[in-house]
């Protein structure tokens, strides 16, 4: 038995209409979020490849060259700030290095 015509149509507006419908805006994935800010002072205790290792107020933690702006060298101690998540599902702990006075 041939398939209908409009069996086909109705098959193509149902995908179309799911596949725009998948495209929607449904705001931010996991937000929203709350953070609390702390600074901090930690020294590098071990260099990678690409990355400087440092201990942080809660452990250890690695950031790129490119983060830090320059390759450091293991004892040098740089501020940060720590914004620790305290409700939603967004990153847990996002470190950022503080240069100058902020």
């Amino acid at each position: 038995m041939p398939i209908r015509s409009d069996r086909i149509q109705t098959g193509i507006a149902l995908m179309a209409s799911v596949g725009l419908s998948a495209c929607s805006n449904g705001g931010m994935v996991g937000g929203p979020c709350t953070y609390d800010t702390s600074r901090f002072t930690a020294s590098v205790i071990e260099l990678r490849d690409n990355v400087a290792e440092f201990e942080g107020p809660v452990g250890p933690f690695t950031m790129s060259y490119s983060e830090l702006g320059e390759k450091p060298d293991k004892g040098d101690s740089l501020d940060f700030s720590l914004d620790l998540i305290t409700s939603g599902t967004c990153t847990p702990e996002i470190y950022t290095v503080v240069r100058g006075e902020e």
